[in-house]
């Protein structure tokens, strides 16, 4: 006598997910249907799998488009998407930077030349940078190239913030002047940046 096809509606749902996971002990004569179902369960998996990695790649060339994401930074803001896949979260990063479509190095460069242009300081810079998960020796080598004149800079910054001194002014008492060094500490400048004009 053969055994009726097996009905997941009188079995229960709970149960097949049972039996598929080895939970429960099945029949011997359940077996065959098992393992067809849990074949297919296996290929829809990997299908599923394929189609959140795809989905995670397109969410992070989105953001990089926007652009430039330190890999800390784009890593969280996928994870907030994805929070249940955080292992196809790191495989995608490591693919994108083994592409060299994102790098800490191009963010870093970026980031520097945004936030001097907004007025703001080397100390401040470094400091932001590690937050985002720049290490600090590329944050270090990116802020003191070359490129940044950080005393020209601050006066830059200076001049933005206090343009009655910057033009002349003379007549400073302490209490200005120490609002102006506040204000350039809170910025990021050091001492070495702004003592030719305070």
């Amino acid at each position: 006598m053969t055994n009726p096809p097996l009905n997941l509606d009188e079995l229960g749902l709970v149960t097949a997910r049972s039996l598929l996971k080895g939970e429960v002990a099945a029949s011997p004569s359940l077996s065959p249907q098992l393992n067809s179902i849990s074949s297919q369960s296996d290929e829809s998996e990997s299908d599923s799998s394929d189609d959140t990695l795809r989905s995670i790649r397109w969410s992070a060339m989105g953001l990089l488009a926007r652009r430039e994401h330190a890999y800390r930074e784009l890593r969280q803001k996928l994870l907030k998407r994805y929070p249940d896949d955080s292992t196809l979260v790191d495989v995608v990063l490591d693919q994108l930077q083994a592409e060299n479509l994102q790098s800490d190095a191009r963010f870093a460069e970026a980031y520097v030349a945004m936030r001097k242009r907004k007025g703001f300081g080397p100390q401040r810079i470094i400091q932001e940078l590690r937050d985002k998960g720049v290490n600090g020796e590329l944050a270090n080598a990116e802020v003191f190239g070359e490129q940044n004149d950080w005393a020209e800079a601050a006066f830059a910054s200076w001049s933005r913030k206090f343009t009655r001194a910057a033009q002349g002014n003379t007549q400073r008492d302490l209490k200005e002047k120490a609002k102006q060094l506040r204000f350039l500490q809170y910025r990021g400048f050091s001492q070495d940046d702004y003592q030719h004009f305070i």
